[in-house]
């Protein structure tokens, strides 16, 4: 009877410790009860319209985006971002789905559709006009959505939305949504494909501004959905269902493209991974005996959705690969489920295939031709400011010693200074140095002039500079 007590008390400790953990869960995780759905509601609608000022920020950022992503300056697109007015019409549309608001739904897809429009124009103008248009880093990573973009975008709208709903908004977390979710940089990278003519660009890029815009949309619905905010009640019982089934059918509608483009793009990061694996498993296992080397950087892994996949592999000098070796290499691939049907295409050294490998050098070059440029200009600026230093070092004088001398020889002599001038004759600037002295009072005008031009041949000859000055003040 004792073990049975025992038993018993175990039991109801076990469900008691149970109670408080899920107790303190739910006050943990619970945000309806700090829920503003009034307040919510109005500041997303009144975020909504586009003309006047919202029009020329837009435009404004814009621009610093565009200028931002050209010159490869990751800080300047952040701030392109910051100031961007895209999320508002964004969360519009997500909450008047959530509560079959028709009319904002409306005033959302107008409002967001011109935006879009007048970005895009504004990016080809900038781009088709500026002279410098190269192909840099930041402007390639906004042509193709990958899985995290799809995640970024939804856990992005998510906090937003979670920050807009709490009692007292959260700024800082909407700069790091604005920031995170880069609605602006697609848009500019459309501009820039149609203006160098690259359509295919700018179908990638607007292919990844969707993404983000239905991802950030899709959380908006969800978390308005669980805060159950009120729905907009209509006075005709028909017109209110028939616009609950329209709101219904949109969400549908806009929920399938975006399950399968997650669904593509999670397929296509499983292949990337398996193939990432292969790749340590073989060629980057291969030693070779002579001078063959394998150039990482021109590896080509596509996936190519529809097609067949491609995994290419570009090996520089005149020692080929055994054939054994990459049949075994392609019975490795064909393990991986993913990668079974990809196409395994080795380029390697021999005269046939020389211009085909001059081709990827080249490719690779024009790739990182904007990295380039930027790290060579940082290390020309380095090396004048160190030159700059290092001739200002050579004209530091040693002044405590310099003045205790000059006091000694030079008994009139009431005070004296020391600095550098910048002067320039509108070719060249220069930097002179200068003292600055001042003589005891009494002292004759032709006595001053005389003990000025000795100290001026004493100064030249103690520190071997034939370009100091001396001034006197009063």
């Amino acid at each position: 009877m004792p073990e049975q007590d025992s038993g018993d008390e175990v039991k109801k400790d076990f469900k008691g410790l149970l109670g408080s953990i899920r107790k303190f869960l739910s006050e943990l995780l619970e945000i309806r009860s700090n829920t503003d759905a009034v307040a919510t509601k109005e500041s997303i609608i009144a975020d909504i319209p586009f003309k006047g000022h919202t029009s020329w920020i837009l435009i404004c950022s814009i621009f610093i985006a565009s200028i931002g992503l050209n010159a490869n300056s990751t800080a300047v697109v952040i701030g392109a971002m910051l100031i961007s007015p895209l999320m508002g019409p964004i969360l519009g549309m997500g909450l008047s789905l959530a509560i079959n608001d028709i009319d904002t739904l409306r005033r959302s897809l107008k409002n967001f559709g011109v935006m879009v429009v007048l970005s895009v124009i504004t990016a080809f103008l900038f781009f088709y006009l500026f002279p410098l248009r190269d192909e840099s880093s930041e402007l390639l990573a906004r042509t193709k959505p990958d899985i995290r973009d799809v995640l970024i975008a939804f856990f992005g709208g998510l906090a937003l939305v979670i920050a807009r709903a709490k009692k007292g908004t959260i700024a800082s977390v909407i700069f790091g949504v604005a920031i995170a979710t880069a609605l602006m940089p697609p848009l500019c990278t459309v501009g820039f494909g149609l203006a160098i003519g690259k359509p295919w660009y700018a179908a990638g890029a607007m292919y990844l501004f969707t993404i983000n815009t239905i991802f950030i949309g899709l959380a908006t619905f969800l978390v308005i959905k669980f805060l159950r905010f009120p729905m907009v009640r209509y006075a005709n019982s028909h017109r209110r269902r028939l616009i609950a089934r329209i709101a219904s059918i949109t969400g549908i509608l806009v929920m399938i493209p975006a399950g399968f483009t997650f669904y593509k793009v999670f397929q296509e990061s499983l292949f990337n991974k398996q193939a990432q694996e292969f790749l340590k498993e073989t060629i980057e296992m291969y030693q070779f005996n002579g001078a063959g080397r394998y150039v990482d950087n021109l590896t080509k892994i596509e996936y190519n959705d529809g097609k067949t996949p491609l995994i290419e592999l570009v090996c520089m000098g005149d020692e080929l690969i055994p054939d054994n070796v990459v049949n075994t290499w392609r019975t490795q691939k064909n393990q991986y489920s993913r990668l079974k049907d990809a196409d395994l295409h080795i380029i390697q050294g021999g005269k046939d295939d020389s211009e085909e490998k001059f081709n990827y050098v080249s490719e690779l070059y024009e790739k990182n031709k904007a990295e380039l440029l930027n790290k060579d200009e940082q290390i020309k600026m380095l090396k004048e400011e160190v030159s700059h230093l290092s001739k200002n070092a050579e004209k530091q004088i040693p002044f405590k010693e310099i003045s205790a001398e000059a006091r000694a020889n030079y008994e009139n002599l009431a005070e004296m200074g020391f600095s550098y001038q910048i002067s320039t004759d509108f070719k060249k600037l220069d930097t002179v140095p200068v003292f600055s002295i001042k003589w005891k009072e009494g002292i004759r005008s032709p006595q001053k002039e005389a003990d000025a031009k000795k100290m001026l041949v004493w100064l030249k000859l103690r520190l071997q500079d034939s370009t100091l000055v001396v001034k006197e003040v009063e």
